[in-house]
Parts: C-alpha cells; structure tokens; sequence
C-alpha cells in the first residue's frame, strides 16, 4: 500500500516543524531534482512525492525525525 495523502501531509508538516533549515533545504534541492509532473495533479501529490523522495534519500536529518518523532511499527 503507497503513502496516504494525509500521512504524507502530516509527516512534511511535521518534519518541517521539527527541523525547518533542513526542510527548507532539502524542499528546494526535492523541486530541482523532481519534475513537476511527478509532483503535482492532485491535491497532496507534491507532499507524497516529498516524503518518497526524502525515503530514497534518506539524509540524516530525516533518519533523526522517523527515529525520534514518528513511531513506525512494522508487522
């Protein structure tokens, strides 16, 4: 199952707030590298590929934020 629209709302938003340089950074270097047509169409398609692109990029800040702010439970 992919990432809901409103996870990947919550977990941009809160990633954001949790770590504003980095997001900020990481948002402009996210709109260089991903063409808008992967970005965009929906509503929240710009939050889904943000969070997959942030996912395969995995910088330590990232790392940080699932560590501490998101409980992650696999089965």
């Amino acid at each position: 199952m992919g990432m809901t629209i409103d996870r990947a709302i919550f977990i941009t938003n809160t990633f954001a707030t949790a770590y504003p340089e980095a997001h900020t950074q990481l948002w402009k270097q996210f709109i260089k590298e991903v063409p808008a047509s992967k970005r965009s169409g929906h509503y929240g398609a710009d939050n889904i590929a943000y969070v997959n692109w942030l996912k395969k990029k995995n910088p330590p800040e990232f790392q940080e934020f699932i560590k501490n702010h998101i409980n992650v439970k696999t089965l």
